[in-house]
């Protein structure tokens, strides 16, 4: 619900402003927390 949806804003505004070596971590955590999230379900 809404935290998730919190964290998509925050990827999606940080995203932009640190396309560089900040992109591949920040995407992998945001994977790993999509992944955790779906086996709480």
């Amino acid at each position: 619900g809404e935290p998730r949806r919190l964290i998509i804003l925050v990827f999606f505004v940080v995203k932009p402003s640190h396309v560089g070596n900040l992109k591949g971590p920040l995407k992998r955590k945001f994977e790993s927390h999509e992944n955790n999230e779906e086996l709480k379900q």
